[in-house]
């Protein structure tokens, strides 16, 4: 069961990038399998809203081409930091709002930078824990043979490249997980 709450999650995080669907499964009448649902309110705009992120990401992603892994974590941060501001009101939190709107909490930042770093061959992974006492979500790049931490959100909302490429032991200063 935990295996398959596993893959909705990562079907969750690494496709949809609106925040509209919602996942579920069930078992099936097949011993060890499971049907995993997936429900919308409305599949025309899902859709639409879908490809036109995908489009912008894909579009991003391949100005890219040709640089080196380290490089392109630089440039994915800096355009996402650079074109959204954090959303104080707490509505918007997906890839969506963050990359076509400008506008995001943190788990829009991840998940945008995650989806541009899928998109730009970068092994990549979002990170949930807290920061000030308060939910939180990051991100960890696998460069080489190490992971290496960048928080997007916070590289935006101070104007600064503190938290971009940062070892484990500096991201734990201030960052629980």
């Amino acid at each position: 069961m935990e295996e398959v709450n596993a893959f909705a999650r990562y079907v969750y995080q690494n496709y949809d990038y609106t925040g509209r669907l919602l996942l579920s499964y069930l078992p099936s009448n097949v011993q060890g399998q499971y049907i995993l649902q997936v429900r919308l309110d409305n599949p025309g705009e899902i859709y639409r809203m879908q490809e036109a992120v995908e489009s912008e990401l894909i579009r991003f992603s391949r100005t890219l081409d040709g640089m080196a892994e380290r490089d392109k974590v630089i440039a994915i941060n800096g355009w996402i930091a650079a074109n959204a501001v954090y959303d104080t009101t707490l509505e918007k939190s997906s890839c969506y709002s963050n990359i076509m709107e400008g506008t995001s909490t943190c788990n829009g930042y991840a998940r945008a930078f995650l989806a541009l770093c899928s998109y730009s061959g970068i092994i990549c992974e979002n990170v949930r824990g807290y920061t000030d006492g308060k939910l939180h979500m990051w991100n960890r790049v696998k460069l080489g043979d190490g992971w290496e931490y960048v928080d997007v959100t916070w590289n935006s909302m101070a104007g600064s490249d503190r938290w971009l490429l940062v070892l484990e032991a500096r991201m734990r200063m201030d960052h629980v997980w």
